[in-house]
Formats: structure tokens, sequence, C-alpha cells
């Protein structure tokens, strides 16, 4: 689903259009992932597989650390990640 692998949660480059761009970080394994450079408006699309317990938080912590956003499964939007520092891929 645009680009991203079935899987992973993917964000993708700053301002960028999610139907003709390519993810900047791709996230496959559950657990924190910290962010690196990303600042201003971004996709971020989950793609993982599983059920409803399959979600993606965006976190303003390191190492998932004060989690602020909820992205369900095969849902995506367009957050600033300029505050947020960390992705947390939760297990199904």
């Amino acid at each position: 689903m645009y680009g991203c692998p079935g899987g992973a949660v993917c964000v993708y480059p700053e301002g960028a259009d999610i139907q003709t761009s390519t993810p900047t970080d791709i996230f496959y394994s559950y657990g924190a992932h910290n962010l690196r450079d990303q600042f201003g408006y971004h996709y971020v699309l989950n793609n993982q597989y599983g059920g409803a317990n399959a979600t993606a938080q965006l976190c303003n912590g390191y190492n998932g650390i004060d989690c602020v956003t909820t992205i369900e499964l095969n849902e995506f939007g367009v957050f600033s990640l300029t505050p947020i520092n960390s992705v947390v891929l939760n297990r199904p």
C-alpha cells in the first residue's frame, strides 16, 4: 500500500505525496523505534498485519515515552513530527 511493505509502519518525506513518494523510514519489528531528523508534516502509514490491536503510536519521548497519537491498522494521516521522537509498533 503506497510503497509501504506489508507488515510495516512507514514514514514518508516531509510534505511528500503518499501516492508518489517512497518512505524514508520503514519499521517492521514490534516496540519503539527512535526517529532522527524528522521535522514538519509527514504522512505516516500503519500497514502492519494482524487484528485491530496492530496499532502504531507516535510518541513525544524517545523509546516510546509519552505517546500522543494512535494510528489504527491500515490507516494513515499527516502528522507534525517536529515534537515526535519515536514510533511504537504494537503487537496484535
